[in-house]
């Protein structure tokens, strides 16, 4: 870590901005500006801790403008959508009533995949969230939504307490893609913008 200079370490976040990102082109604004604040982060801890006198990193300045957060449906479009998920999911679609419970629930995708038939407790009442995150991210949340606790209880029964809710029908197989898939399916037979599911977090 010694040899990374002030100099070197401007080279090395230049470098990065013009680094090729996996899905094509160079990386986004955002991204080398995240990537930035880490290593500054990293190098302030190793100066508190005397591995080293000076942060390299101290003095490089981001460059390029970050977009502006995801894009967000309107309340109308979101009723749409949910209008949508709700008759799907009680034509028996799980991708469906996934989608439905990330949308009324403000689930991270994971969230949504990581459920268990025992996280749907008190009678189909609260949904018990275990967090992928942090131990913060563990919560008990009430569902409003009557029509919803009912497709929850029916998507569950026959199930086994350790079951996942959603699993049943995949095989086993989970991935977060699953639920980006599901959504952009559902935008486009609503007729409204394809966003993608952490934007529904906000609505």
């Amino acid at each position: 870590m010694g040899d990374i200079t002030p100099e070197y370490a401007a080279k090395l976040y230049q470098d990065e901005t013009k680094r090729q990102g996996r899905r094509g082109g160079v990386l986004r604004a955002c991204t080398h500006h995240k990537t930035l604040s880490f290593a500054k982060g990293f190098f302030s801890w190793a100066v508190e801790r005397k591995y080293l006198r000076e942060n390299p990193f101290a003095k490089v300045k981001a460059f390029g403008k970050a977009q502006a957060g995801k894009q967000q449906l309107t309340e109308d479009e979101a009723r749409k959508l949910t209008m949508l998920a709700m008759d799907l999911a009680q034509d028996g679609d799980w991708r469906g009533l996934a989608v439905l419970v990330q949308l009324l629930m403000g689930l991270r995708s994971a969230e949504v995949l990581g459920l268990r038939v025992r996280n749907l407790d008190a009678k189909g009442t609260v949904l018990v969230v275990e967090g992928t995150k942090t131990e913060n991210a563990r919560r008990r949340l009430h569902i409003a939504s009557k029509p919803l606790r009912e497709l929850l209880l029916r998507q569950c029964a026959g199930l086994s307490p350790d079951q996942f809710i959603f699993a049943s029908t995949l095989g086993g197989q989970r991935h977060t893609k699953m639920l980006h898939q599901a959504l952009r399916r559902l935008c486009q037979l609503a007729g409204i913008p394809t966003v993608c599911p952490h934007s529904l977090r906000g609505l």
